[in-house]
């Protein structure tokens, strides 16, 4: 069964929802998606994190973007998941950074430029917990040692 405190947490997250708080509504998805506290219900979760993203969750995008990129709960768009990826980047949302680098490089719904995701990269690099390790790997691009930037990255 569910745990109190994973109950009790579902509660909170449903009325900061209610109030409009698009954290609230994130985290509320999240419970929806992994079955915490609520049955699983992945329909629900996908709404929940789409109005979470339309009211600014960078997390959301970031979320939707990796479901439409897959095809994980939603039919397969990479449309939506560039769209989704560029809002969580604005936002300044360290993984949105990683994740455009990966379908750049991987050429995935928009022409493949390996520049171009070495530049989001190191983006991701400036913002996230990862920042010594990708810096060093863009150290070495820059210095020409581009078999050894890519393993690094």
């Amino acid at each position: 069964g569910k745990s109190k405190n994973q109950k009790k947490a579902v509660e909170y997250f449903q009325q900061s929802a209610e109030f409009g708080n698009h954290w609230g509504m994130h985290s509320l998805a999240s419970c929806f998606w992994n079955g915490e506290g609520v049955e699983a219900n992945h329909t629900r979760a996908i709404e929940l994190y789409e109005k979470a993203a339309s009211l600014g969750n960078p997390n959301s995008h970031v979320t939707l973007a990796m479901r439409y990129r897959s095809g994980n709960g939603v039919p397969r768009d990479f449309g939506k998941s560039l769209r989704h990826l560029r809002a969580a980047a604005a936002a300044g949302q360290p993984d949105a950074f990683l994740q455009l680098a990966i379908q750049y490089h991987a050429g995935e719904g928009l022409p493949q430029r390996s520049c171009e995701a070495l530049r989001l990269l190191h983006s991701s690099a400036r913002l996230g917990p990862w920042k010594d390790l990708v810096l060093e790997a863009w150290r070495a691009w820059q210095e020409g040692e581009r078999v050894g930037a890519y393993r690094r990255y």
